[in-house]
């Protein structure tokens, strides 16, 4: 689709993807480093459980890499594969 406006709306939604990504990431990492911190601030969902809080943020850091990687990479494989490796790393370190 080649038409008057397309590069607006693409500058558009990369900028949105970029903005979402980071937000994505930033709370991702915060979650992860500093659960407490983050369940006190933001998710005060009780009981508190370390774990899954960093697994929310290990989930969000995925999402934030998916978002971030498709404003520079044009290939949508890539991207996907990418972003699901980054969040698939917490889950890898999973014991049962």
């Amino acid at each position: 689709m080649n038409g008057p406006g397309t590069s607006a709306a693409k500058r558009f939604s990369t900028a949105v993807a970029l903005e979402a990504g980071l937000s994505f990431l930033g709370f991702g990492l915060w979650a992860l480093a500093a659960p407490r911190s983050f369940f006190s601030s933001l998710a005060r969902f009780d009981p508190y459980n370390q774990h899954f809080v960093q697994d929310i943020g290990a989930f969000q850091i995925g999402l934030g890499a998916v978002l971030v990687l498709a404003t520079r990479l044009a290939d949508g494989l890539s991207v996907a594969l990418l972003g699901t490796g980054v969040g698939a790393r917490r889950v890898a370190r999973h014991r049962t």
